[in-house]
């Protein structure tokens, strides 16, 4: 069996790992019949941080928008605002099947104007990565419209410190996974006590400044914790994991010195045994 003659499934389990350029420069030019799958397939990821004007071009003229599930905009590679670029060249409406989109080096007051072009589409994730970050609370006031407006399962805010501090979640919130730069203990005790719904968390660092003074709750909603920047010692680690018995996923990172001080691996394997006997994967 070649590959001309084989299911269309299977043809559309290929086109899941190749990207824009390899499908419909090179793949959809194979055979009439390959030309038609790729017209009809329906699950494309759309990377457009990297490619050239010219091709993003091309790639409007032949991709049907309602076939996206994917996109990924970054302005970091052209002189030209990528994002008003795209717009002039594909109806954002027609975008009706679109489930996740990813903002690179986006600032704050293109925010908005990006996202409302985007307003009919069912977006469940959304990862952003904000220039400028100092602008905590227009960041603060996006974050809180735009759970509300899509309501997401998933969101990135990349390099975006104690993005808690300045949130009023919603009464009424899905997401599952949420990932943004460094808390304190306190918004950490704020995002794992007001979404319920949460099963992955990442972060870069928590700081715990005096644990005494601490409360001690208990957040079993939270299966997957990564924190990607450790700077916790032993202890205040596991004051913070004691308080996720669910957990099934741990990731900690650390600077080498750090590890070679606090990851101890007689006391780790004590402690899980007794305060996440559930995690699978560490």
């Amino acid at each position: 069996m070649s590959l001309v003659t084989l299911p269309a499934e299977i043809v559309y389990r290929i086109l899941d790992h190749l990207d824009i350029y390899s499908t419909w420069i090179l793949f959809s030019r194979v055979c009439k019949r390959l030309h038609t799958i790729t017209n009809t397939y329906d699950r494309y990821e759309l990377d457009l941080s990297s490619i050239p004007q010219d091709n993003i071009k091309l790639i409007a003229n032949i991709i049907r928008p309602e076939n996206v599930i994917k996109l990924i905009l970054s302005n970091k590679s052209f002189e030209t605002k990528i994002f008003d670029f795209f717009l002039s060249l594909f109806d954002n409406r027609a975008f009706c099947r679109l489930r996740s989109l990813m903002l690179n080096q986006v600032k704050c007051n293109d925010l908005d104007h990006v996202l409302q072009a985007f307003a009919s589409c069912p977006l469940s994730s959304l990862s952003v990565d904000i220039w400028d970050t100092w602008r905590n609370n227009k960041v603060a006031a996006f974050v809180n419209s735009t759970v509300v407006q899509f309501k997401l399962r998933k969101l990135i805010v990349k390099n975006f410190n104690h993005l808690a501090k300045n949130i009023s979640w919603p009464n009424i919130c899905n997401l599952t996974y949420l990932s943004f730069g460094s808390c304190d203990y306190s918004e950490y005790q704020t995002v794992l006590g007001d979404l319920r719904y949460l099963k992955t968390l990442v972060i870069r660092d928590c700081i715990i400044q005096d644990r005494n003074q601490m409360i001690f709750t208990s957040y079993p909603q939270l299966l997957s914790l990564t924190i990607s920047d450790c700077n916790l010692s032993m202890n205040d680690i596991e004051f913070l994991l004691a308080q996720t018995p669910s957990l099934s996923h741990l990731k900690l990172c650390s600077h080498p010195e750090k590890f070679d001080s606090t990851y101890n691996g007689f006391s780790w394997e004590q402690f899980i045994k007794v305060n996440i006997s559930s995690l699978a994967e560490f």
